[in-house]
């Protein structure tokens, strides 16, 4: 009712802009709110390097070569692991696991995740606890946990194939 009100208001409904307020009077060009020529130049030119990575690198190139965020994670885990703070981590129990690694096929970072249940660490510096793997596993082998490195680290077992 409150979305109805304005329209009925303002006398009618005549449209949706969706450019609204991003429309470059100067050079006509509807959604850029760049004023310059050469910065919309070198906005295409950074989107189509992005774009780029993707086709020849594979999915999520950006996340792992180019994101700026990255590089604070790490350290911020590697502070955490160091000062042994408990922090959402993904504990294994791996002595469940059938080696079936469909979690290796859906880890948007491309990590090979069946690896690191058979070590019974789940600690890797480019995982960013998603939990894809989590809902891939037919068999629950993968856990959210809150708590430090150690506790989150299981013995290592050989996988019966």
């Amino acid at each position: 009712m409150i979305i109805l009100l304005p329209i009925l208001f303002a006398k009618g409904f005549n449209g949706v802009k969706i450019f609204f307020g991003m429309e470059n009077e100067e050079l006509g060009l509807p959604g850029i709110s760049i004023l310059s020529l050469q910065d919309i130049i070198i906005y295409y030119i950074v989107n189509s390097v992005i774009l780029l990575m993707g086709f020849i690198i594979g999915k999520r190139s950006f996340c792992q070569h180019m994101c700026w965020i990255g590089p604070f994670m790490i350290i911020g885990r590697k502070i955490s692991n160091w000062l042994r703070i408990p922090s959402l981590r993904l504990k294994p129990e791996n002595k469940k696991c059938i080696d079936c690694k469909r979690c290796n096929l859906t880890c948007i970072m491309n990590l090979d995740v069946s690896n690191l249940v058979q070590h019974g660490n789940m600690e890797d510096s480019n995982c960013i606890l998603c939990g894809e793997c989590i809902d891939e596993c037919p068999k629950n082998v993968i856990h959210y946990t809150f708590c430090s490195q150690k506790k989150a680290q299981v013995p290592e077992v050989a996988i019966e194939k």
